[in-house]
C-alpha cells in the first residue's frame, strides 16, 4: 500500500483519507488542515484530531492527573510547534490550532475529568 506513494504524486485528499487517517497520524492531518486554509466546516474535525492526540498522550503519561496532563501538554507543544508556521501565516489558524479547546482538554485531564474512559 505504501508503494503507491513512490509511484506518482497524489492529491492531498487521497493522502489524508487513505494514508494519514488509517495510520492515526493526527499531527500530519492537522498540518494538512492548516495548510489547506480549511474553513470553519473543519473545526469539529480539528478538535477531534486534537482530542485523539491529547487522549493518546495522556494515556502514555500514566493514571495520575498530573502525569497525564504533563504528557498531554508536551504532546500539544510538539504539535503546536509543527503547526505554528502555517498558522502564523494566517492559514487555517482557527481550525488547526484551537487553543481554548486544547487548554480546556489539558485542564480536564489534570482534574481527572477527561478523557471519558480514563
Amino acid at each position: 500500500r505504501l508503494d503507491a506513494l513512490n509511484s506518482e504524486p497524489m492529491p492531498v485528499s487521497d493522502l489524508y483519507n487513505n494514508f494519514a487517517t488509517p495510520m492515526g497520524m493526527q499531527g500530519i492531518r492537522l498540518e494538512m488542515l492548516a495548510f489547506s486554509r480549511a474553513g470553519s466546516a473543519h473545526v469539529d474535525d480539528a478538535r477531534e484530531l486534537w482530542d485523539d492526540a491529547l487522549a493518546a498522550a495522556a494515556e502514555q503519561g500514566g493514571a495520575s492527573g498530573a502525569g497525564a496532563a504533563a504528557a498531554a501538554a508536551e504532546a500539544a507543544a510538539e504539535l503546536a510547534a509543527a503547526l505554528w508556521i502555517p498558522v502564523s501565516k494566517g492559514a487555517g489558524a482557527e481550525v488547526a490550532l484551537p487553543l481554548p479547546h486544547i487548554v480546556l482538554r489539558i485542564e480536564s485531564i489534570a482534574a481527572g475529568m477527561w478523557p471519558p474512559n480514563a
